[in-house]
């Protein structure tokens, strides 16, 4: 059996509200990646970040962590607000699988990736497992 690596480009940010992405928006469709590992994000900043990201081309979230349930939820309501039912949510209880995922079938395995960390220590992490995962 014959096997095919596919390169994909992932790009990893810290969440706040003056991320490059903002201001400059990729081209390209993408999936993102956005743990939660502090169940302490507002309503209204996931509302806010989901809403830009599909602004700006998202074509799947994947939700991983504590609080990741109410979170996906929170997205597929804006989805189905914005009528943009193509796009894909899912939620993963483990950092690892998800990762995996992430990293394997996101968008259709395909397409630019970016990930989010909440923190610096969030950051060290994400990008741990992202690479052990690949």
């Amino acid at each position: 059996m014959q096997t095919q690596e596919i390169s994909r480009k992932i790009e990893i940010y810290l969440f706040n509200e003056d991320l490059p992405l903002f201001k400059n928006p990729i081209k390209d469709k993408f999936a993102v990646l956005f743990p939660v590992l502090k169940p302490e994000i507002e309503d209204e900043k996931i509302i806010w970040f989901s809403k830009k990201m599909i602004d700006f081309g998202c074509i799947e979230f994947c939700i991983v962590g504590l609080d990741s349930e109410r979170i996906h939820d929170l997205i597929d309501d804006v989805i189905v607000e914005k009528e943009m039912l193509d796009i894909v949510t899912t939620w993963h209880d483990v950092l690892d699988e998800a990762c995996d995922y992430f990293l394997n079938c996101a968008g259709g395995g395909t397409c630019h990736l970016i990930a989010f960390a909440r923190d610096s220590t969030q950051f060290q992490i994400l990008t741990t497992t992202l690479l052990q995962s690949s």
